[in-house]
């Protein structure tokens, strides 16, 4: 009986940790998508950027050069489930992409002037693109097609 409560005592501890594993944001969901203008593929290197201000949540992806993206630069990826405002910004010119946070690649473009944009410039802010989508558990998949003015 003595031996039962040891191995009894091992296995609570390992049924605990399991049990904390859950994240601390509730329910999240996975993000991938497709930027386009027009239905037209873009150049590589635009950050695709979701923000959820309330709760402070900002992510984003890269596109690549057929304008696929992921969002994974927070919380491994695991956004959590609600409704959030998006933004687009161009290409970092030298910088490298992968490297910048959203709100250093939205300022080096709006400070420099050197960043061209090939999409009209209301989808650099969240208060002015009109892009909303709502995140829910499991996987997303958003298409976003710009529309050119």
């Amino acid at each position: 009986m003595r031996e039962f409560i040891p191995s009894f005592l091992v296995l609570m501890f390992f049924t605990s940790l399991v049990g904390c594993g859950s994240d601390p944001y509730g329910p999240t969901g996975k993000v991938t998508g497709k930027l386009t203008l027009d239905g037209k593929q873009l150049p590589a290197g635009h950050a695709v950027s979701f923000m959820q201000m309330e709760a402070g949540f900002l992510a984003y992806g890269i596109t690549d050069a057929e304008g696929n993206f992921e969002v994974k630069s927070w919380n491994n990826g695991k956004m959590p489930i609600g409704s959030y405002s998006v933004m687009i910004a161009p290409p970092g010119g030298e910088a490298d992409a992968a490297s910048m946070s959203a709100e250093d690649r939205f300022e080096q473009g709006r400070a420099s002037g050197k960043s061209k944009t090939l999409f009209p410039t209301r989808y650099r802010e969240t208060t002015t693109s009109g892009l909303k989508y709502t995140i829910v558990e499991g996987k997303n998949h958003f298409p976003i097609d710009l529309e050119p003015k």
